[in-house]
């Protein structure tokens, strides 16, 4: 349903609701038309691990197949949200016709409800795993008790992007690690505008015992950011944790997967969140003190100057983000999402013996 090169093509529409909601209603409506019974019906699947992107895909495969899922949430959410929230949220910006269709798919199945959260009820049963530690949050508990923030889910032998000989390159400097994501090109203006002031920082004399590697993502045009100093390599898509073990300082826009893997290798942050969770996660870099955070539209090169320089040297920094790494590390290397999934398939097995024996 899902075919590869889905999220590229979402990422290039960006917030066309149209384009989403159509593409919704279609993935939708292949799930209730049973596109997915040889896999969780015929093969009598015990236990789902999917994306909560996916949520309302979710609940009708719950009422459909009486599968179980485990929700996998790669973000940190607002002390309001939830799961459910986030079911109630997507259904209400589905075209009316969509969700009216899918209201009428789960009574035929003889589910009975009185309202649209009685509907969503099941949604707060489902077993929730936070791909991150709560420490990172500001507050370290779930009101649900369903919900378990495990560790980052940081992949150290990863590769995606180019592989770079990095200290070739950097040849014994200190790096600085600059991107604003895999497709930058959405952010228009303001993403090419921080990268000509990334590129301007690094022509101050003070920027001597510095390299930047600056990855721009596969839209920019990079013959429009001029001559080069010799200190900065600019790459389309690197292998970010290649660069992220030799970093000193990371800039970024702010995807919870960047900030996890620059706590895991212990690099400092300078965050222009730029929309979504971002605006949330830079809060959480300045409230644990891991970097710091800026606006993207007040960016000079004068104040990103001084904003690395300080994140560079101060020694509360540097000392946070070690304790938060040992921290992110320690979760790591606990497998506690294992050890959940395990114990949810041991519950399942007992109850299909229980029903076996009844019969």
């Amino acid at each position: 349903i899902y075919q590869k090169g889905f999220n590229q093509q979402s990422k290039l529409h960006g917030d066309d609701d149209a384009f989403n909601n159509q593409k919704r209603k279609e993935h939708l409506h292949r799930v209730m038309e049973g596109t997915l019974d040889d896999l969780l019906d015929r093969r009598k699947t015990d236990l789902l691990v999917v994306s909560s992107f996916l949520c309302l895909e979710i609940l009708f495969i719950y009422y459909r197949y009486n599968v179980r899922p485990v929700v996998l949430t790669p973000f940190l959410r607002d002390t309001e949200g939830s799961f459910k929230k986030e079911c109630l949220d997507s259904f209400m910006d589905l075209p009316g016709e969509t969700g009216i269709e899918i209201i009428n798919r789960i009574e035929s199945l003889g589910v009975r409800f009185d309202s649209m959260l009685s509907l969503l009820e099941p949604a707060d049963s489902f077993c929730e795993l936070v791909l991150c530690p709560a420490e990172l949050d500001m507050h370290s508990s779930s009101p649900n008790n369903n919900v378990f923030h495990i560790g980052p889910s940081v992949l150290p032998e990863r590769v995606i992007g180019d592989k770079l000989d990095v200290s070739r390159i950097t040849k014994g400097k200190k790096i600085i690690y600059a991107s604003m994501g895999s497709f930058a090109v959405v952010y228009g203006e303001a993403c090419r505008r921080f990268f000509n002031t990334m590129i301007d920082v690094m022509k101050n004399a003070r920027m001597k015992g510095f390299h930047l590697m600056l990855s721009v993502g596969e839209e920019i045009d990079i013959s429009g950011l001029g001559k080069l100093p010799s200190n900065i390599t600019i790459e389309r898509w690197v292998s970010q944790i290649d660069v992220l073990k030799a970093a000193s300082l990371v800039v970024t826009h702010g995807g919870l997967g960047t900030i996890k893997e620059c706590i895991y290798y212990g690099v400092p942050m300078i965050v222009f969140p730029m929309k979504l969770d971002q605006v949330r996660n830079a809060v959480l870099v300045e409230y644990h003190n891991l970097g710091m955070s800026a606006k993207i539209e007040e960016i000079s090169s004068e104040a990103l100057l001084t904003n690395m320089m300080y994140v560079l040297t101060d020694g509360v920094i540097e000392n946070n983000i070690k304790a938060m790494q040992a921290v992110f590390r320690e979760k790591e290397e606990a497998e506690e999402g294992v050890e959940i999934i395990e114990s949810l398939l041991k519950e399942q097995g007992q109850a299909i013996q229980v029903e076996s024996f009844k019969a």
